[in-house]
């Protein structure tokens, strides 16, 4: 008893030291690495509140984006980001400063998605490598852009929806309404968590004990629950007004694709999946501006800072062959497994990844805060599949990855395209 105590607190000591180091890598991170104007995006709504701002008639003036939906006529924060954030963040600036209520506000919300996480999946004990996880802690943390609400309610859907089937009748109706209510917010806060939903089903369905002789009985039941689920969010985007005009009508054309086709996001999507420093590093090194469109390509690492560029391609190519040398184990892994649940398990969620970036490359995404819901699901298969790589050295080299991204992005001077 005093033996298995005794490696308890080592353990816990451990982790504790971990969590130490996580923290002060994302402090940095909030601290050192500029803003991008996309991350405040989640004030416009509140700022339009002060009549003064009504003068402002710089890229998106107030009165641009009025939401109606039968009575109801609020100010939207852009064209597809509702009002949820923003009146989330009116409730932390009555307390703290508002530059302070972003970021805690942030940290709240990554505390909050980790337990989601933790409960939805089988991460054993690796929840505390989470907060190391680049291109997930930032998108929370630092570029919001209207992604807290969704990915919160898009890692508590499984555990949620779990609950619900282990539930009496009406206590199943009860959490299925709610998670029913979770996504309409979500919706509301950005159009885009439409394009998550057939990923979503995929990792829900892959944390549910399924009978192997009715899986495919399954997959089509719960698929009409998912489908079911939506019916108050779609009800509310078809019965939706902006400019007069139905809201997704009015969408459509500010779909990226019309205007940089699908190659452009294929590109975009194929960066956030082999690079960490796409991520961070939009915020130091514009590739947009007025008249300008330069490749997705300049996002893979800080270019043209001479000894820093050179290090971020070193440390780009060792997360690239990294990562590849676990998954290829991983699919081996799925290849070759014998428990039936296991093997359909990592099935599901490989399948996850797939879509959480295929659907986002058809909603036009291009940029991190898209692209963060599928280095989810890539995170749930890392955490719940560690040891295949490596028992001893994984913290270390997910948090010398972590530094290392957040140190170089530090370094390099921001460069704006004007």
């Amino acid at each position: 008893m005093v033996e298995m105590m005794s490696t308890y607190q080592v353990k816990n000591r451990k982790i504790l030291t971990w969590l130490a180091i996580a923290v002060i890598i994302n402090l940095a991170m909030i601290l050192f690495i500029p803003s991008h104007p996309d991350d405040f995006s989640s004030y416009h709504a509140l700022a339009c509140g002060y009549p003064p701002q009504h003068l402002n008639i710089f890229i998106s003036p107030c009165n641009d984006f009025f939401h109606q939906f039968g009575p109801l006529k609020y100010q939207q924060d852009y064209q597809y980001m509702g009002v949820t954030s923003s009146l989330i963040l009116g409730i932390f600036i009555h307390f703290v400063n508002p530059f302070v209520a972003h970021y805690l506000w942030g940290a709240i919300a990554l505390i909050v998605f980790s337990v989601g996480l933790y409960k939805s999946f089988d991460l054993k004990k690796n929840w505390h490598l989470i907060f190391f996880y680049v291109p997930v802690t930032y998108p929370i943390l630092h570029d919001d852009s209207s992604v807290r609400v969704s990915i919160i309610w898009f890692v508590w859907t499984p555990f949620l929806f779990k609950k619900a089937y282990q539930s009496s009748k009406f206590k199943k109706i009860s959490i299925l309404f709610f998670v029913s209510l979770g996504w309409l917010l979500s919706i509301e806060d950005k159009t885009f968590f439409v394009y998550l939903l057939p990923g979503l089903f995929f990792l829900t369905i892959s944390t549910l004990a399924i009978p192997a002789a009715r899986r495919l009985n399954w997959l089509f039941s719960r698929g009409l629950v998912f489908t079911a689920l939506f019916m108050p969010s779609l009800f509310f985007l078809l019965f939706s007004k902006m400019g007069g005009e139905s809201y997704l009508a009015y969408l459509i054309p500010n779909n990226p694709v019309a205007t940089n086709g699908y190659a452009r996001s294929i590109e975009t999507a194929v960066l956030h999946l082999f690079s960490w420093f796409a991520f961070p590093v939009r915020s130091v090194n514009y590739n947009n501006g007025p008249g300008v469109n330069r490749p997705e390509y300049l996002q893979a690492i800080p270019w043209g800072n001479g000894f820093v560029s050179v290090l971020s391609i070193a440390v780009l190519a060792l997360i690239v062959l990294t990562s590849a040398r676990f998954f290829v184990r991983v699919l081996k892994s799925a290849m070759y497994e014998k428990t039936e649940n296991i093997k359909f398990e990592l099935v599901l969620q490989i399948t996850a990844v797939a879509l959480l970036f295929i659907f986002p490359v058809l909603g036009g995404a291009w940029a991190g805060h898209h692209y963060v819901f599928a280095h989810v699901a890539i995170l749930i298969i890392l955490l719940s599949k560690k040891d295949m790589y490596s028992r001893r050295f994984s913290e270390v080299i997910l948090a010398s990855f972590s530094f290392l991204v957040v140190f170089l992005t530090i370094l390099t001077p921001p460069t704006y395209v004007q």
